[in-house]
């Protein structure tokens, strides 16, 4: 009999394809290409997208599709509580494919998508289905808050934000 993966596994696989949970929920076995290191036809919010899996995410993948067959869900069943750090393990996917990608750090503080690499930016931003100014504002700089109240209009005076 097949075990469940614990906890643990559920966030690994979380930080190491950036992926939203209900799209965890839906992957096939056969979504799962371990030749080439990626998650194919992941079912997002807009269009189908090809996701590149971190190396510590591939080996706990080889184990689950193992002896599977291919129609088959990946997991009967998420565990309660991963939706509350889902943000956190997109960032960790975003901050590590972007170093991955542009084989170098990512700058401490970015001012403009000009202190990126565009190529890598671009690659990530698809990785996760989302926009490169998005991708520049949130996932990537550290000011993620501050970026969301300045697009959305919502800075008081004094430094505080509206909920």
């Amino acid at each position: 009999m097949r075990r469940s993966p614990t906890r643990r596994e559920f966030v690994t696989l979380l930080r190491a394809t950036g992926l939203k949970l209900w799209e965890l929920e839906r992957l096939r076995v056969e979504q799962v290409d371990i030749r080439r290191r990626r998650i194919v036809g992941v079912q997002g919010s807009h269009f189908p997208r090809d996701v590149p899996v971190l190396p510590e995410g591939m080996r706990l993948l080889s184990r689950l599709v193992k002896g599977r067959r291919h129609d088959e869900r990946l997991f009967e069943q998420l565990p309660s509580g991963l939706a509350q750090d889902a943000r956190g393990y997109r960032l960790h996917y975003a901050r590590s494919l972007y170093r991955e990608l542009s084989g170098g750090k990512l700058p401490s503080r970015i001012r403009s998508g000009l202190d990126l690499d565009r190529d890598s930016l671009q690659k990530v931003a698809d990785a996760l289905g989302t926009s490169t100014g998005l991708m520049i504002g949130y996932y990537l700089t550290s000011e993620r808050r501050s970026f969301a109240a300045r697009r959305d209009g919502k800075r008081r005076k004094g430094g505080s934000y509206r909920s």
